[in-house]
């Protein structure tokens, strides 16, 4: 897939606005969140200020040259097996690039006998894109047990979120 097959799966599962006060980023538009927005400061509608009103404002268009610029080219455009490209964006999208990096270094223990472990600290560097490319989609089913196992025990810790769980379990399994 190429960013903008990435780009289209994402938004099938992301959306329009919403603002849901349990969501810790706040209101949020075809993924972006305003508490995103604001750690780039994005003014979107150009008042001088980064609150809601910009996600209100935010376009498609905008969405992607973000998603793009901030997430796809420094990492995703490297994995040569395309669906885990764009499954670890569309998780780097919902969790954050760090949390979805851990949750990609931890999956690789699942393949100990043939590769080294990689150091989960969420940066997604030379060993993790080199573990990537020689294993690719090998390492679909650890990273959603992986992955599944993030969401199940945030719910756990932040029981309002269960409310979310079954949504994002099916995100988890659905590519």
């Amino acid at each position: 897939m190429s960013f903008d097959d990435a780009f289209n799966y994402l938004i099938k599962t992301e959306g329009g606005y919403v603002n849901d006060l349990d969501d810790a980023g706040g209101a949020t538009k075809y993924g972006i969140s305003l508490r995103f927005l604001q750690s780039i400061n994005f003014d979107v509608n150009g008042d001088g200020q980064v609150n809601n009103d910009d996600i209100i404002s935010l376009t498609l268009e905008n969405a992607k040259e973000i998603y793009y610029q901030k997430f796809w080219l420094p990492i995703y455009d490297e994995i040569t097996a395309s669906r885990l490209s764009t499954y670890i964006f569309d998780m780097s999208v919902n969790l954050s690039p760090k949390i979805s990096h851990t949750i990609f270094q931890r999956s690789t223990w699942a393949w100990q006998q043939k590769i080294n472990y990689l150091e989960d600290d969420g940066i997604f560097g030379k060993e993790s894109l080199k573990v990537a490319n020689a294993n690719g989609l090998m390492l679909m089913p650890s990273l959603r047990a992986e992955r599944a196992g993030y969401y199940r025990t945030l719910v756990q810790i932040k029981p309002k979120l269960s409310k979310f769980l079954k949504g994002w379990l099916n995100r988890t399994y659905s590519l």
